[in-house]
């Protein structure tokens, strides 16, 4: 019975590596996505950059921004919809549609099951067809305005219960990019 269970421990442990050597390149992706971030000019290349690097970085087909039509999310809205990168991918939303899928919270959501709601995020000039997805809140002065939506053809790419922990990292690095610069666009010119 001692060696079935070196056997079995062996093979423990080089899942145990496989899934951290995985977890690693994960971190390591959304580490080299949160990096480009800061040096994006403007808000269109900001979400440019976001949307292109999940997509490419993770192989994931759809991947979409969603803004709800609050004054909050408005001026963000204007310089997005003016990005030429961003028509396909940017859908406005109601703020009782975000909160209604987001709850209360500002944790992404993840779902594979009852996805019908969700449809309500596609952007107008592309629907697809997903079986999961995860919502990842795009938070301005403490309140949700919009999204990061990923989706997938495969009921199992996302599900209830996954770590989120390194994409609120990034939504967080994202908040942080915009908030910087809209108080850059606010400050006072000096008078000369």
């Amino acid at each position: 019975m001692r060696g079935g269970e070196n056997v079995k421990d062996q093979t423990d442990r080089r899942e145990q590596m496989e899934t951290l050597r995985k977890n690693k390149e994960i971190a390591r992706k959304y580490a080299r996505i949160g990096e480009a971030l800061p040096a994006c000019g403007d808000e269109g290349k900001l979400f440019e950059t976001l949307v292109t690097g999940v997509r490419e970085a993770f192989e994931i087909p759809y991947v979409w921004i969603s803004l709800t039509d609050t004054p909050e999310a408005l001026d963000l809205l204007v310089k997005l919809r003016q990005a030429p990168a961003l028509k396909d991918v940017l859908n406005v939303v109601r703020l009782e549609t975000l909160q209604e899928l987001l709850g209360d919270g500002t944790a992404p959501v993840l779902a594979n099951e009852g996805l019908k709601p969700f449809y309500r995020l596609l952007p107008r000039r592309r629907k697809f067809f997903f079986k999961s997805i995860v919502m990842a809140p795009l938070i301005l002065k403490g309140r949700a305005v919009g999204s990061l939506n990923s989706a997938d053809p495969s009921p199992t790419r996302y599900h209830p219960g996954m770590d989120t922990g390194l994409l609120e990292q990034l939504m967080a690095t994202v908040s942080r990019c915009l908030e910087e610069k809209q108080s850059a666009g606010t400050e006072a010119v000096p008078e000369s």
